[in-house]
């Protein structure tokens, strides 16, 4: 039986470089998946959408500047039915459109910094669609 076989032979330089390399791949993984905060002239609108205690995914949220009007920003949930969009501070006009559930409409006030919101719905029915609520999270 014949077989081919070939050592891979690697210079001891090359291999420092890899190993290094691959040591900083977790930092470098971590470093992107955290969110950097705000600018200070900023105001991150973020939180979570809940039908119960279940993420909402995939939900539209607009937002709509009250000071100027036509101005209207869209964006998704995440799969987990967490959000985050940074934005000028103001008072902003809410509604959301998620799929085979009430809307919710309100108004949010962003400030400088972060603004956290837990955002509750209810299930769309045939006779009625019960209006969810939007509820402002104290700062940790």
């Amino acid at each position: 039986m014949l077989t081919n076989r070939q050592s891979l032979r690697i210079s001891p330089s090359l291999f420092r470089v890899l190993a290094g390399t691959l040591l900083l791949l977790p930092i470098s993984c971590q470093s992107v998946s955290r969110t950097p905060p705000p600018s200070p002239s900023k105001a991150r609108f973020e939180g979570v959408m809940l039908w119960k205690d279940h993420p909402i995914s995939r939900a539209a949220l607009f937002l709509s500047d009250k000071s100027r009007p036509g101005s209207e920003i869209e964006f998704l949930t995440r799969s987990d039915g967490r959000f985050s969009y940074d934005l000028s501070p103001g008072t902003y006009h809410l509604r959301s459109a998620p799929t085979t559930m009430c809307p919710v409409e309100g108004e949010v006030r962003l400030k400088a910094g972060e603004n956290s919101y837990r955002i509750k719905v209810h299930s769309l029915s045939f006779l009625s669609c019960r209006k969810g609520t939007i509820q402002r999270l104290s700062p940790h």
